[in-house]
């Protein structure tokens, strides 16, 4: 199940982006290949047994968008609902429990003694064990919490008590603008919104207080002691909230990055790039940040605590964009800039919801994936 290996810093060769397609173009291949599946459906026939080879997938059954670590055990917020891992021994990692959520799963987060899962314009909350306690339907494409906190963004940013086992609201406020990423350090929100600026809100007194607006924006956060770090598209900026007003105090810019999210290990954050890389950059002084190294690897989601750091693997196919693999969770231990890996999680299981063949081509409905395989061979 599980095996150990160092990863070896290698020189990280870059993609142009030219090849992606057009939204319009997609959209249209999109209905297309609809069409065609549609039809190939309504002339299916009986089952044979032959050797399959996969052609292509949709969905996000599997495939771990983020992770909360909590000593020995990992929370995955996996597409299909919330996965809890034990991984006591990474060698031989297991699954203590699942549960699938209405909507597919993207954020998982602390609340009170248990977690919170954030699916599509939905909010549902677990205790340790994965029995739901409450849940709410919201417009909220983004959540954060403390553990006794919990702000979601969207069309309002709300605060909510999640001390009692339930969600309830506290306080909130109309956005207008569009949410690109939220965060939460303390008693402190980081709101990003278009591509221009963050602003800074404070919870106080069961309500929030706006601080400052810093001309930064950012598709995540990473957060340790007093720093926060705004991960976006080419550039690591360093937010200092020791004093009464938070302010930039670095930052770390990429002339071909693509960074999606980060994870915090003593003085090194390490952040994905375009899916097929991990930069281990040195935030010892947020002056003077810099690049460790480049470590190649399939990548998607990416969490630590302590010394632990856990994955999630993707693949890219040839125009560039992801396709998920069944391999959820990974298990590393940093020490310094490198990642040393302890052992993985390869999830094949699940119920199908059925199966059609018509001659050469099989589909395959794995809720939430819907699967064709070339079964000619």
């Amino acid at each position: 199940m599980g095996h150990s290996r160092p990863y070896l810093a290698r020189p990280l060769q870059k993609r142009p982006l030219s090849h992606l397609k057009s939204a319009s173009d997609i959209r249209e291949n999109f209905v297309r290949k609809l069409l065609l599946i549609v039809l190939l459906y309504a002339t299916s026939l009986s089952a044979q047994t032959l050797e399959c080879h996969h052609l292509a997938t949709w969905g996000a059954r599997g495939s771990s968008r983020d992770f909360l670590v909590a000593g020995n055990r990992v929370y995955a917020a996996d597409g299909r609902g919330v996965t809890l891992y034990d991984i006591s021994n990474p060698a031989i990692i297991r699954v203590i429990a699942s549960r699938e959520t209405s909507r597919p799963s993207v954020t998982v987060t602390p609340a009170g003694d248990g977690v919170a899962i954030l699916s599509e314009n939905h909010i549902d909350l677990f205790d340790a064990g994965l029995n739901l306690l409450d849940s709410v339907d919201i417009r909220a494409p983004h959540i954060a919490s403390n553990g006794r906190i919990l702000v979601s963004a969207g069309d309002a940013l709300t605060l909510w008590d999640v001390s009692g086992g339930r969600l309830e609201k506290i306080s909130s406020i109309p956005l207008t603008t569009r949410i690109n990423a939220l965060g939460l350090l303390g008693t402190e929100v980081f709101l990003a919104q278009n591509e221009s600026f963050t602003d800074v809100y404070e919870v106080s007194n069961r309500s929030l207080r706006r601080l400052a607006t810093l001309p930064l924006t950012a598709g995540s956060f990473a957060a340790a002691g007093v720093r926060v770090y705004a991960i976006s598209g080419g550039n690591v900026t360093v937010v200092d909230t020791a004093s009464a007003t938070p302010s930039v105090v670095g930052r770390l810019s990429f002339a071909d990055s693509l960074l999606q999210s980060g994870a915090i290990v003593g003085n090194i954050l390490f952040v994905v790039d375009r899916f097929t890389s991990v930069m281990a950059i040195d935030i010892s002084d947020p002056q003077n940040l810099r690049v460790a190294v480049t470590i190649t690897m399939p990548i998607r989601a990416i969490a630590a605590s302590g010394d632990t750091v856990v994955t999630s693997e993707v693949l890219l196919d040839q125009n560039g964009f992801t396709a998920e693999t069944s391999q959820p969770l990974t298990v590393f231990r940093a020490s310094g800039a490198q990642l040393q890996e302890l052992g993985s999680f390869h999830d094949f299981a699940g119920p199908l919801g059925g199966v059609a063949i018509n001659g050469r081509y099989a589909f395959v409905a794995d809720a939430p994936m819907f699967r064709v395989l070339d079964i000619t061979t």
